[in-house]
């Protein structure tokens, strides 16, 4: 029995689990079915729940979304969950609701699938809940979002505006490189207001960002007046950093540190004005310079900001030129002015007013673009040139207003209100400046003339670093003023106490009584078209007046200058003056202190004497006027400082004693008065200038050196021009000595001067014995620049530069233990007939002559090397001339290289390179020329064969702009083709006396892959080429070349018999200037083409049009026929202007077909011009019908043209 127990109990154990496992289900699967109702239920509940919840997210997200936050990830996924629930929810719930209005179906069939549904359902709900219970444990959210990300507070979405506009192209690449460079930190755009600096920056920040060269960009405007704490939010708001610190220095740490924690980060600091503390902001900087991965790029509008930041390169945006502020008016204004040929018109007159900038050009522009009244336009374009700026122009002024307010003085503000004064467009003379401050007394605290000029040039170089002054011409001597900068400095001086009457564009016929009114301080006013002056002036305030005229009688009445009792300065240009009426009162006279009448002509009945009364006289100027004498009457401007008698050639006479009592006199400028006067008369000018114990500034011409004295006042001088045996020819006044020495001289002491000469010209010098430059110091020459030494005793000046190392023909600088540095700041060397010069330079001179930019040798017969080494000198390896761009050897028979003894020389700026009749070159080291960029080449009485296999290597043509060869016997058409095909940019090209050349231009050896021929090409000049007979020969049929050939000129090449085939003729687009004289055989200019060619132009086009060309010269043509002799075409020719045809004998008509030449007003014939009447065909057939009658002559002919 209990065995069986023992066996049942396990049994009915196994038994019970297995019921149990077996029942659980069955009663789960009927509790879906029993528990229906509060399943579904609870479902319900627990969506309605999860709604309620979602809708509080939501809120908080909404809020957080309009603060720009950070959704977090969870947030979102749980949304998105509940989202999901509710819609499988939402599809039990709504069968729930449909189950529950169905009727029930009484069949056992219809009950059986009733059940089945609430069971599913039923199944359903119980898992969804447990999704909702996971849900709403999830609902734990302390907050929803994060801070919000970093703001890019600019716009980097300038990737297109350069395009199309190459200055500023060029400077964006440049920008963008330097941003890739490590070595550079620190970059700044400079340029004037409204040039497009902050545009360029914003699109080198799109760049930057497109390349992803940076983790962050971030822009800041840091304005006139920086606010530090507002340049630090403004960073941290971009790296979305909070700062709630108030002290600057904690503030400027975090910032530093989160600038650390980026790899790569690119400060833009938009329109900085001086030095920003770069720690104080929190940007490494300075001694924090090492985080390389931070750059900072600047804008400014002053090149002494970007200095003072420490910028590594800095780039300056110019001004657009035309063709490009064109375009961009066509961008911006939308081409809605194409439709209206005048408006068409009066755009351009608006793009050139706005003189490239494009601030005034995107404002105008924008405001036309939707006028179509041709009256707005005209306004627009008044409203520019009277520089009324206002209303939707005003950004243009307000922008060049903010400059100004900058500056840091009045003085300065005077200054440049005072360059409005000259004509529009015009150099103004800095030394016109300075004369015109001393006048009006503007230099404070400054003592002489001198002092007042090295403020003037402060102040002109400040005025140039903030972009408000440009370069002149001749750019240390003179600035100009951009147009729209000088239309607003007007408006400003109007603003304020300057009241300026400005009128130098188009002479004026009347006085513009409307303008002097009685507030007015200045009047400059171009009357070379008035008849008369106005009687009287009431301007009570006016302190200087300045008058150009145009040398024709124009009467100054005997009351003029009575109301202007303030007056300081007068200068009256190109007018004829009547120097009695002037000055007419005690009031002018006592006040006036600068008197220039200049390119003045002088009546018969003028008395200089009378300008012996203006006793506060400071200023006294008769540049280039005819003035005949200086009356002893002068000598009574004791207070006078400056004499200027420039250019007064027919001055023949200073009173005795003049000078001498111009005791206050610092400055006199004589060049071109004395040359013709007789050596006596000289002598005591010379003399009375020897008393002037005041003088530091001397420009004077003499005829011999010996009219100086041994104790002359050289010592005194600081600012001179002196030349002797030599004319003054340049502008711009440097310290220069030019001296023609007699062949037996004495030491006339003049060589104190050399050390503070810059450029010096020594003819026939050589050095005395007793010379004080015997042993000279280091600081003789290191203010030399430019050194020019002809036919001198070399041999002597080494002795001069080394003092104990007596070598015979050469120059050096080189002591036996260290090396002087006597010409360290020459720029130009030229040395010419030196015959017993061997070499130029020692070994070691490189290092004395390291800013050395021209070197010229020519006619120094003994030279064999430029370059030599002595016994006791060590060889080097590399000799370098860093800086040389141009270099300059003619006519050195002897000259066999540069140095044999030298590997190799650096010379890598050299831009220009002439060689001319160097008999025994050997060869150049090939290391010279294989780092060169040679921008030009000139070859003369060369073997050119040898030139291009021995001298230059192929990669010194490659940028070639100009190739002239002249006298290349061996040149051949062969050779030359092959010499063409090398530069890739070639622009001029002159060849002249080259025997063997037979065709310049060989297309098929020409012709590159891509079909293209000196598309380049600007300026051809083909000259004495006997063996010519052909400039173009024929070619393939396609090919793209010499579109933008301006100059064409042909001179003596006999075998021509034509110039141009049409084919030729119809892709010289760009043909302005057309000349061809001296070729004996030539028929006709335009020649026929063959059959086949001509039939298919022909067929293509019956009109030859010459679109651009505007002058044509045919001169000295015996055998000239016409242009062109076939009627196959018709010519137009719409700019042609000029056309001069002297000594063509032959010629009938001009083409045989018809010509249009809608410009050309008269034609020059044998130098006798003849007004049109017809076509140009007709006329010239009409004058061939005068000669027929019976004019045969060539005195005839010419004077049946003049009637």
């Amino acid at each position: 029995m209990v065995a069986l127990l023992a066996f049942l109990v396990p049994l009915v154990e196994v038994s019970l689990k297995i019921g149990q496992w077996l029942c659980g289900p069955v009663k789960n699967q009927h509790g879906y079915l029993f528990n229906y109702i509060s399943n579904i239920g609870k479902l319900r509940d627990g969506v309605e729940d999860l709604e309620n919840r979602r809708a509080s997210v939501q809120h908080s997200v909404d809020a957080a979304m309009r603060n720009l936050e950070v959704i977090k990830p969870d947030v979102l996924a749980w949304m998105n969950g509940v989202d999901e629930l509710k819609k499988e929810a939402d599809k039990v719930l709504q069968a729930t609701t449909t189950d529950s209005v169905q009727k029930w179906f009484w069949c056992f069939c219809g009950r059986f699938l009733n059940i089945k549904s609430r069971y599913s359902r039923s199944k359903k709900a119980v898992k969804m809940m447990e999704d909702v219970k996971q849900l709403q444990e999830k609902y734990k959210f302390t907050n929803v979002s994060n801070p919000p990300l970093p703001v890019e507070i600019t716009d980097f979405n300038h990737l297109s505006y350069s395009e199309g506009f190459g200055s500023r192209v060029s400077i964006r690449t440049e920008i963008m490189e330097s941003l890739k460079d490590d070595a550079v930190c620190v970059i700044g755009v400079c340029g004037m207001g409204g040039v497009g600096k902050t545009t360029m920056a914003k699109e080198v920040g799109a760049r930057a960002k497109l390349e992803h060269l940076f983790d962050v960009i971030i822009m800041v405007d840091v304005t006139q007046a920086p606010n530090k704490n507002t340049i630090q939010s403004s960073i941290s708001e971009q790296l979305g950093l909070k700062l709630q610190e108030e002290s600057l220095l904690v503030r400027a740490a975090r910032v530093s540190a989160r600038l650390k924690m980026l790899t790569r980060v690119l400060v833009i600091l938009d329109d900085i004005w001086s030095r920003l503390d770069m720690e104080e902001l929190g940007i490494p900087f300075g001694s924090d310079r090492q985080h390389h991965g931070c750059k900072i790029l600047l804008t400014s509008r002053s090149i002494s900001a970007c200095n003072q930041m420490r910028a590594d390169r800095i780039f300056k945006i110019r001004e657009m030129p035309l063709n490009e502020a064109w375009l961009l008016f066509e961008r911006t204004a939308k081409k809605a002015f194409h439709p209206d040929p005048n408006l068409h018109q009066v755009a351009r007159d608006i793009v050139e007013e706005c003189g490239g900038l494009p601030l005034a050009i995107v404002t105008i522009a924008r405001a036309l673009e939707s006028e179509k009244d041709k009256s707005m336009w005209d306004d627009a374009l008044q409203r520019l040139r009277s520089y009324d700026l206002e209303g939707e122009y005003a950004s243009v002024y307000s922008s060049l207003e903010v400059t100004y307010n900058f500056l840091e003085s009045d003085e300065m503000k005077h200054v440049f209100l005072l360059c409005c004064l000259f004509p529009e467009g015009h150099d103004i003379s800095i030394e016109d400046l300075l004369r015109l401050g001393l006048g009006l007394s503007l230099f404070k605290k400054t003592t002489g003339v001198s002092e007042a000029r090295i403020r003037i040039n402060a102040f002109v170089q400040k005025l140039k670093n903030l972009n408000l002054l440009l370069d002149g011409s001749d750019h240390e001597q003179s600035v100009k003023l951009h147009d729209l900068v000088r239309d607003s400095a007007l408006k400003i001086a109007s603003k304020n106490k300057h009241v300026f009457v400005v009128k130098n564009g188009d002479g004026l016929t009347f006085w513009p009584y409307e303008l002097t009114d009685e507030c007015c301080t200045s009047i400059s006013l171009r009357c070379d078209e008035m008849s008369e002056l106005p009687g009287r002036l009431n301007c009570p305030k006016l302190e200087l007046l300045l008058l150009i005229g145009g040398n024709h009688p124009l009467e100054f009445p005997t009351g003029f200058y009575e109301g202007m009792t303030e007056l300081k300065v007068i200068v009256l240009r190109g007018m004829l003056v009547q120097l009695q009426s002037y000055p007419v009162s005690f009031e002018v006279s006592s006040k006036l202190r600068n008197l220039s009448l200049e390119y003045c002509t002088f009546d018969k009945t003028s008395d200089i004497s009378m300008i012996g009364n203006l006793v506060k006289l400071e200023t006294l100027s008769f540049l280039h006027s005819d003035v005949k004498e200086l009356p002893e009457e002068i000598g009574k401007l004791s207070q006078l400082k400056v004499l200027d008698l420039t250019g007064c050639g027919d001055l023949f006479n200073i009173a005795p004693g003049v000078l001498k009592s111009l005791i206050q006199l610092e400055e006199l400028y004589m060049s071109g008065t004395l040359v013709s006067w007789p050596d006596e008369q000289i002598t005591t000018c010379i003399t009375e200038l020897n008393s002037l114990s005041m003088l530091t500034a001397l420009e004077i011409e003499l005829s011999i050196y010996d009219l100086l004295p041994h104790d002359f006042i050289f010592m005194r001088l600081k600012r001179f021009r002196i030349c002797i045996g030599f004319s003054i020819e340049s502008k711009m006044f440097q310290n220069m000595l030019q001296v023609r020495f007699p062949a037996h001289w004495r030491d006339g002491g003049i060589e104190v001067l050399f050390n503070r000469t810059e450029i010096l010209h020594l003819h026939g010098w050589r050095l005395l014995t007793n010379s004080s430059l015997k042993n000279p110091s280091r600081s003789n020459f290191l203010m030399l620049r430019n050194l020019k030494l002809e036919r001198c005793d070399l041999s002597y000046l080494t002795e001069i530069c080394q003092g104990q190392n007596h070598v015979v023909g050469e120059i050096t600088v080189d002591e036996p233990d260290h090396q002087l540095t006597l010409f360290e700041n020459l720029h130009d060397l030229e040395i010419v007939g030196c015959v017993n010069l061997r070499r130029v330079f020692s070994l070691s001179a490189p290092t004395d002559f390291r800013k050395l930019e021209s070197l010229k040798i020519i006619g120094c017969e003994m030279i064999e090397e430029i370059f030599l080494r002595k016994k006791d000198e060590k060889s080097v390896v590399e000799i370098q001339l860093l800086n040389l761009k141009s270099l300059i050897l003619e006519d050195l028979p002897r000259l066999t290289g540069f140095c044999k003894d030298v590997f190799s020389f650096a010379i890598p700026q050299l831009l220009e390179f002439r060689l001319r009749n160097l008999p025994k070159l050997q060869s150049l080291n090939q290391k010279i020329l294989s780092t060169m960029q040679l921008k030009v080449l000139s070859v003369s009485k060369m073997k050119i064969n040898e030139i291009q296999n021995h001298l230059l290597p192929v990669s010194s043509f490659v940028n070639l702009r100009v190739m002239s060869l002249c006298y290349c016997d061996d040149l051949s058409s062969v050779v030359l083709s092959g010499l063409l095909q090398k530069p890739k940019d070639l622009k001029v090209l002159r060849i002249e006396r080259c025997h063997m050349v037979e065709v310049v231009f060989d297309i098929d050896r020409l012709i590159r892959e891509d079909h293209e021929v000196l598309k380049n090409l600007s300026d051809l000049e083909l000259e004495h080429l006997p063996a010519m007979t052909h400039i173009w020969n024929h070619g393939p049929e396609t090919f793209v070349g010499f579109q933008n050939l301006t100059k064409l000129s042909v001179s003596s090449c006999h075998k021509l018999t034509y110039i141009l085939l049409p084919s030729i003729a119809t892709i010289l687009s760009h043909l302005q200037e057309l000349s061809i004289t001296e070729c004996r055989n030539l028929t006709v200019i335009l020649k026929e083409e063959d059959e086949h060619e001509a039939t298919q132009l022909t067929s293509e086009s019956h009109e030859l049009v010459f679109p651009r060309l505007k002058s044509l010269e045919l001169i000295d043509l015996p055998c000239l026929r016409c242009f062109y002799s076939s009627g196959l075409h018709s010519f137009i020719w719409p700019l042609l202007e000029s056309v001069w045809i002297d000594c063509c004998k032959e010629m009938m008509v001009f083409t045989a077909g018809t010509s249009n030449t809608p410009k050309l007003r008269e034609i020059s014939i044998n130098g006798q011009n003849h007004n049109m009447e017809g076509d140009i065909n007709t006329d010239l057939r009409w004058l061939q019908q005068q000669l027929n009658d019976g004019n045969t002559s060539d005195s005839t002919f010419t004077s049946s043209l003049v009637e």
